[in-house]
């Protein structure tokens, strides 16, 4: 019998329906190389010393809660938990705990639950800012740009960015990927050449803040970078400058971050303006979207449930403690 607490216990603090979620867990899965759940499940709404698996389901108004979580796993009651579950891709809050409690826990986080979905939205950007949708007024043949035959670089060969290439086949784009073995002055290289850049790539100590100064200004005049990754790893003043110097002809963004205080007030308002002419597109976290997170979440825990609960099969999410994602 497998033991599982769903955690915070508080409705409102939580991402998915709790009570959805245990039906979904304890009802026959429409996959039918699933096995039913409910013998070998028990769900408990706290930390009892007997639960060896949690599924820890914070909504994003929680913030960090790394510390709260490190407190439960410090507790008895958290004595037995090995394996641990989360709903988000990144993961850079809790990848202290993880990486001091890894010996012991498994982690599994939700990257690849939505892959295709960030994927679509990626090309969607694209397509918008190509063809000109994302400007005001009547456009005309001569002020769109077309995707077809582009040369493509997708920085991130994970699900997204393998997805995002699947995508542009179509299209006839000279497609390149850059991974964590492309060096920075490769990375530099290939951005002087290309028309578009994604960006799909998880948020490590190398990532943060690749999208600078430096990147930037070694991208095609004509170019548009897309970011459906991590808000981190542009800076976004420097995204901001970029585009106002006619540096960068647009940018599409599914996430960003500002630097704080005025500075951050300062960035928000360039930008909105930059908006309004047509030259940046953002769609704060529309990548996914939110009625279709409860069954694609869902199915990746009721998963990896199976598996923990069977001893069939293979965890889908590991988090590696080295790499961070």
């Amino acid at each position: 019998m497998l033991n599982v607490a769903i955690l915070p216990a508080d409705p409102t603090r939580t991402c998915l329906s709790i009570r959805n979620l245990t039906s979904t867990l304890l009802s026959p899965s429409s996959s039918p190389s699933s096995s039913p759940l409910s013998p070998h499940l028990t769900i408990h709404t706290s930390l009892t010393p007997s639960v060896t698996a949690l599924i820890w389901l914070p909504n994003i108004k929680q913030a960090n809660t790394s510390v709260e979580l490190s407190t439960l796993l410090s507790s008895p009651a958290g004595g037995s938990i090995n394996f641990i579950q989360m709903p988000m891709t990144g993961i850079d809050d809790f990848l202290p705990l993880i990486r001091s409690t890894c010996e012991k826990i498994t982690w599994s986080c939700a990257k690849g639950c939505c892959t295709t979905l960030v994927a679509e939205h990626a090309l969607a950007l694209a397509l918008a800012l190509l063809r000109g949708l994302s400007k005001t007024g009547c456009m005309t043949a001569s002020q769109v740009a077309s995707l077809a035959g582009k040369s493509v670089v997708v920085v991130g060969n994970g699900g997204v960015g393998k997805q995002i290439g699947r995508f542009l086949l179509p299209f006839g784009c000279q497609v390149t990927m850059a991974d964590s073995i492309t060096t920075k002055a490769q990375l530099l290289q290939l951005l002087q050449k290309v028309r578009v850049v994604f960006i799909a790539c998880p948020l490590t100590e190398t990532t943060k803040g690749m999208f600078a100064g430096e990147a930037l200004s070694a991208m095609r005049s004509d170019a548009v970078l897309i970011n459906v990754a991590r808000g981190e790893i542009v800076n976004t003043g420097a995204l901001i400058n970029a585009v106002k110097e006619g540096k960068l002809n647009a940018a599409g963004l599914d996430v960003l971050t500002f630097t704080q205080g005025k500075e951050g007030e300062k960035e928000k308002e360039e930008l909105d303006k930059l908006v309004k002419e047509g030259k940046v597109l953002i769609t704060p976290h529309a990548a996914i979207p939110h009625h279709m997170i409860e069954a694609l979440l869902g199915e990746r825990i009721r998963h990896n449930l199976e598996v923990l609960a069977t001893g069939k099969g293979e965890l889908i999410g590991v988090v590696d403690p080295n790499k961070g994602y």
